[in-house]
């Protein structure tokens, strides 16, 4: 939701308006000497808490929190739609209780800026359910937790306007912005959530500016918060109103994987991650996830998973509304179907090929671990400076040996059979009529002594190893200026605490 938020999240240049509304900085609430004043709220739905300095407060390890995030079709909540959604429910310590994710079809059209932020087209949310279907389970999610959101404004006003289009009462719930927590609380170049999660985690968000990615990132972004800021946040605002009992089931999800790449997780093992690990038992389409596995033993039966299989894969686990508990089960099913007929209790009788393929495949459906027993013997730490080199031979044994092994320890052949790339023919007697030098002679291929012949070699290995580290000093230059680069990178996003808080400011 990058592109929503740098619109709705420019710093106000107007001073803070303080507000009869009872908030934890309110006249109400006990005041401390650096206690800032409170903004008026610009919020519809939440009523809004903050994370303080400030001694009075609730101790955030007491709360269960839901980090939400929306994706919708534009930026006006009173024309465009919410198109997916995702929640985290997590405590302030970091452990994760719940996850909920689901494409929504907002029956409209999506924005052509829109699409180019969150990757979505109308297309790809046919069969997804509709905002009615999920906002129970939506609901359920939020109740009884303290709503995070990074700018929460916006999330307020398109989850306000789609509950008003369905004729609902307006729930009662408690939400905090963390960007303008991270305002009051850190001085840095940016308060997008990517450039915040940078300074928490060290990386990018993975799954960026998709519903899930971006709540998990908020459900990393509030515990570091709590844990690393100078004398500790406290909670101060309304306490959360519990979630009435349970009375219907779950309604189907429709969860969806982007930027499936096989390097960390494998191709699988990226896909499942990316799905949410529900704690319910969402209803599962039977014919659709029996069409899941089918195309999976499919695609296993060969033993490796293209990108284009996975992209597949991807869109049938969609519209089977699985989670990742459901997928990772239907991964490590389908690779015991894959290799049942392998005698995988005697690695011996594979070869390394077929080891390394296996291993490869085990990592690739997300469970290495699979594989572990397929030991791969190391490659041989032989050089390579004459690996296209072909030379032939001509004479007895006894003095051609040396040039033999010379050849063959780095990486050459000797030809057994005369052809144009073949580089010379180093023989014992070069003005001999034999029939490999006639036949030489025939194709153009230079005959040498054997001596000149071992020069000749010596000289090229000499060429290629001055060529190797040439490249090693340089690939070690380079690595050292990507190292300088990404410290110098690493310092510009990383956000610092600020000496003391300032007034929280709503955009």
């Amino acid at each position: 939701m990058g592109l929503f938020r740098r619109l709705f999240s420019r710093r106000s240049t107007s001073r803070p308006v303080p507000t009869a509304h009872a908030t934890p900085f309110s006249p109400q609430a006990p005041r401390h000497r650096s206690s800032p004043a409170v903004p008026r709220s610009p919020l519809k739905l939440f009523t809004p808490g903050y994370l303080s300095r400030h001694p009075h407060g609730a101790s955030p390890e007491h709360l269960t929190f839901a980090a939400l995030d929306l994706e919708t079709t534009g930026l006006d909540p009173l024309r465009q739609r919410i198109c997916e959604i995702g929640v985290v429910r997590f405590r302030a310590d970091g452990t994760v209780l719940d996850e909920y994710s689901t494409l929504v079809h907002p029956r409209r059209g999506i924005t052509h800026d829109a699409a180019e932020c969150n990757n979505l087209t109308l297309a790809e949310l046919d069969g997804a359910p509709v905002f009615g279907e999920v906002y129970p389970d939506l609901l359920r999610m939020l109740q009884g937790t303290v709503v995070v959101a990074h700018n929460l404004v916006f999330e307020d006003k398109f989850l306000a306007a789609e509950i008003g289009r369905l004729g609902a009462a307006p729930p009662q719930l408690t939400g905090v912005c963390s960007m303008v927590a991270c305002r009051a609380q850190l001085d840095g170049p940016s308060y997008k959530l990517q450039s915040l999660y940078r300074t928490v985690a060290g990386r990018w968000i993975d799954g960026a500016h998709t519903a899930l990615g971006d709540a998990r990132a908020l459900a990393a972004l509030v515990p570091w918060l709590a844990g690393n800021c100078p004398g500790g946040l406290r909670y101060r605002g309304p306490d959360p109103v519990p979630a009435p009992p349970r009375s219907d089931r779950p309604a189907r999800i429709f969860p969806r994987a982007e930027r499936l790449h096989r390097t960390e997780f494998g191709y699988l093992g990226a896909l499942a991650q990316r799905f949410p690990r529900t704690a319910e038992d969402h209803p599962v389409g039977e014919e659709a996830a029996a069409n899941y596995a089918d195309a999976l033993d499919d695609v296993l039966r060969d033993h490796q998973i293209t990108g284009d299989e996975a992209w597949r894969l991807e869109h049938l686990a969609r519209h089977a509304g699985l989670s990742q508990q459901a997928l990772t089960i239907a991964h490590r099913a389908a690779w015991d179907r894959a290799v049942r007929e392998l005698p995988l209790d005697d690695p011996a009788l594979l070869t390394v090929a077929q080891r390394r393929k296996l291993r490869s495949l085990a990592h690739d459906i997300g469970h290495p671990e699979l594989a572990e027993c397929l030991e791969i013997p190391p490659e041989d730490d032989v050089p390579r400076h004459l690996r296209s080199w072909r030379v032939g031979l001509d004479g007895p044994d006894g003095t051609t040996s040396d040039l033999r092994t010379l050849v063959e320890s780095n990486s050459g052949s000797i030809a057994k059979r005369l052809t144009k790339t073949v580089r010379f023919i180093a023989a014992h007697d070069p003005s001999a009529a034999t029939p490999q030098l006639l036949k030489a002679h025939e194709l153009g291929i230079p005959v040498v002594t054997i001596d000149d012949g071992t020069k000749r070699v010596a000289d090229a290995i000499s060429a290629a190893a001055a060529e190797a580290a040439r490249l090693q000093h340089e690939q070690a230059q380079w690595a050292q200026r990507r190292a300088q680069l990404e410290a110098a990178d690493e310092a510009y996003f990383r956000h610092r605490w600020r000496p003391q808080e300032t007034p929280p400011v709503w955009t």
